[in-house]
């Protein structure tokens, strides 16, 4: 435990310190996608289906940024999620990923 835990501060450290002076800032955006239909199971009646995300990235700095999804799925069932992350630009590529 110790070791991940020693790798974490590691990598928090070097993308701290290695942030470059020459790449293009983030930019905030967001988006909401909406989705309909249908849907009918064996032995079931048929029901809608409904499906909603969003997504989006707030950049606190230049180079570092929060990028954030949320999602509900509505139908014979229900399911909502919700996933959070950072998100770094560097020269030539952004990178980034999801945790949930």
């Amino acid at each position: 435990m110790k070791r991940m835990e020693l790798l974490g501060v590691a990598v928090l450290a070097f993308i701290f310190t290695a942030l470059p002076v020459y790449s293009q800032p983030l930019e905030p955006f967001g988006k909401i996608e909406l989705m309909g239909g249908g849907e009918k199971e064996a032995h079931a009646p048929s029901g809608g289906r409904f499906t909603m995300e969003g997504l989006g990235v707030l950049p606190p700095t230049g180079n570092f940024g929060v990028q954030g999804a949320l999602h509900y799925l509505g139908g014979l069932g229900s399911r909502v999620g919700f996933n959070i992350a950072p998100v770094f630009a560097f020269d030539g590529f952004k990178a980034g990923a999801f945790l949930s």
